[in-house]
């Protein structure tokens, strides 16, 4: 049985990101978009905190940065 990852409320943002409807899709790639875009990724380390079950921390290795 696969095991999904889940926050404390039940609900998994990364597979929602990923699987979920349509709306759930837009919502939380629009979401990470903006957010990536308002910051500054000079200063070359990244801490995220309360990373729930990691759409933005997965997307972050993906674009090469190491966060913390």
């Amino acid at each position: 049985m696969k095991k999904i990852r889940q926050d404390c409320f039940g609900y998994d943002l990364y597979n929602a990101q990923m699987n979920g409807s349509i709306f759930e899709k837009v919502w939380h790639n629009t979401r990470i978009r903006i957010i990536t875009g308002l910051l500054d990724f000079s200063c070359g380390r990244i801490l995220e905190l309360g990373c729930n079950t990691g759409p933005l921390l997965i997307t972050l290795f993906q674009k090469g940065y190491h966060p913390l």
